[in-house]
């Protein structure tokens, strides 16, 4: 009754940290969010993705092919509610949520009798790894509920067999989610297999048989993809072995003036040792107290400065609980959780920056969370009784002030301190010009300083439909209208950029206007709200939390 009382709790206070200034908190919605939200959008009002496709198994975007699991998740949302930040990412929030409840079935059925699920839920509802990304409208969120479904399911199903199916169901959808899933989701089926191998009698069974012939049907399209398609090109583009700095790197090395043996210098500097120094490099880091606790990922959107990806206070822990793994080795259940460990890292590892990329590394949290709740478990255990108590509330303290400490940088600096890395200004920029596009004759907009098309159709908005009927290319044009490049949508809409400020001038005609990047089009650190240029007048102005300028609406 405890266990349930506190679980209920965790997953409260884990909705409520995951929905708390969920519009505003990233600051807004980056470039692939808002792609998912509009992919999702056309997918709930008219069946297709906005290039028309119908219910596609791989989606293609302005900027990319991507998988689809996440639009179809986020598209009744975004369908009852309507575009916004809010409805892009509560189905994120919602899914990360249901993946703390799952660590905590998997915990309880790993090690029944103790308090494991609830410490190892508790952990995983407030590590900074696993909040950031379910507050954004990201692939990890499905990634992670949809293999821990499958884990909790093939456990399950040694008591009852006809999981097995579902459970392969899971790890198949897996593959719609995020091309991480192409390592590791077999690498976790290998994992669960070896650990803890099926009977063959009940897999054998009419029912599980003809299940398994729905999964590999249900596997088919994505597999083509995977194989023929759209996706086979992006390993291929980030992958180590592609890498132009260590290939050239290769190549200065070779050609030092001191060098007087060429043929040891092919034996020791060559594609294969660099590609292997580069590889381990990346594991280690992976592993590394350094990214786990300390700073965690150098890209400023992936995670928040003076933070790791996990708790400080979390690291003893998770130490003494690979001690423990080690002392336990042959029980399968730890064995389960170090192979985890040690091999989900192997896939991000074979990709440039994947050492400490958190996207492609997330799938690590789950073995971490439970390794760590083993941890501490046992430290609290070997305290005396009459003390377990006191060094249960140091612990808990330690925590409270741990994570405090980070959702007070992660809410007051980071918001608005990472405003630039999460392309601020867009949802403002089109929502608060919707009556001003809506009496103009032509609208210029600019599209050098981030791809805006898709912000255009989300934060406007232009109805799915509408965008499938009206679209053409987004290829630009040199000189569609003289002196501007870009492409034209509908009747009115010009995307692309004017030459320069006096370009705007001339290309401009009473009833236009020209939204203008500050950064691509604005010389220097001209303010042009405060010191209008001659025969321009500013309609709006959207400034960062600096109050610098980034765009502009302008017209004659």
């Amino acid at each position: 009754m405890k266990t349930k009382w506190g679980i209920i709790l965790v997953l409260v206070l884990a909705f409520f940290f995951r929905v708390y200034r969920l519009s505003s908190l990233p600051v807004s919605l980056f470039g692939d969010e808002v792609d998912a939200g509009y992919q999702a959008w056309s997918l709930a009002t008219t069946g297709r993705d906005y290039y028309g496709n119908f219910l596609p198994s791989y989606i293609r975007s302005l900027s990319e092919w991507r998988a689809p699991l996440t639009m179809y998740v986020i598209a009744p949302f975004v369908g009852l509610l309507g575009p916004s930040n809010f409805s892009a990412r509560l189905p994120m929030a919602v899914l990360g949520v249901l993946s703390i409840y799952l660590t905590y079935l998997i915990s309880n059925l790993l090690f029944p009798k103790k308090f494991i699920g609830l410490i190892a839920a508790a952990i995983l509802a407030l590590t900074p790894w696993h909040l950031h990304y379910t507050r954004n409208a990201v692939e990890q969120s499905p990634l992670f509920l949809l293999e821990l479904l499958g884990v909790y399911l093939y456990l399950a199903a040694k008591e009852k067999p006809f999981l097995y199916t579902l459970s392969l169901l899971s790890f198949v959808l897996t593959f719609y989610t995020y091309s991480v899933a192409n390592l590791a989701t077999p690498t976790i089926i290998a994992v669960l297999l070896f650990c803890f191998p099926p009977k063959i009698k009940p897999l054998t069974n009419k029912k599980n048989l003809g299940g398994f012939l729905f999964c590999l049907l249900a596997l088919l399209p994505i597999a083509y993809q995977l194989v023929a398609g759209q996706a086979a090109g992006r390993f291929k583009s980030i992958n180590i072995a592609n890498d132009k700095q260590v290939l050239d790197q290769i190549i200065s090395d070779r050609n030092r003036p001191w060098l007087t043996n060429p043929v040891l210098e092919k034996v020791f500097n060559n594609r294969l040792t660099a590609i292997g120094g580069e590889f381990v490099k990346n594991y280690f880091t992976a592993l590394s107290p350094q990214f786990m606790f300390i700073s965690a990922d150098p890209i400023y959107r992936h995670s928040v400065d003076h933070f790791g990806v996990f708790l400080l206070v979390l690291s003893p822990f998770f130490y003494t609980g690979l001690i423990l793994l080690a002392g336990y080795r042959k029980d399968r259940r730890y064995l389960m959780l170090a192979l985890w460990l040690l091999l989900i890292p192997v896939g991000s590892s074979l990709t440039q920056g994947g050492g400490n990329h958190a996207p492609r590394l997330f799938l690590m949290i789950f073995p971490v969370t439970v390794i760590s709740a083993l941890g501490l478990t046992w430290v609290v255990g070997l305290v005396k009784e009459k003390y377990r108590l006191l060094v249960s509330a140091i612990i808990f303290s330690a925590f409270v002030l741990n994570f405090s400490a980070y959702w007070y940088r992660y809410t007051t600096h980071y918001a608005y301190e990472s405003s630039h890395v999460w392309q601020y200004g867009y949802e403002l920029l089109f929502t608060q010009s919707r009556t001003l596009i809506a009496k103009a004759n032509r609208v210029f907009i600019n599209n050098t300083a981030e791809p805006v098309f898709y912000r255009l159709a989300y934060f406007l908005p232009i109805r799915p439909s509408d965008f499938q009927e009206q679209f053409t290319t987004d290829v630009p044009t040199k000189n569609i209208i003289p002196g501007f490049d870009g492409f034209r949508f509908a009747e009115k809409f010009y995307l692309g950029t004017a030459s320069d400020l006096a370009g705007i001038k001339k290309l401009l005609r009473p009833g236009d206007l020209y939204f203008a990047s500050q950064r691509t089009e604005i010389p220097g650190d001209w303010d042009l709200e405060k010191n209008p240029p001659a025969e321009l007048k500013v309609h709006l102005t959207v400034r960062d939390f600096y109050d610098r300028p980034l765009f502009y609406v302008l017209s004659k």
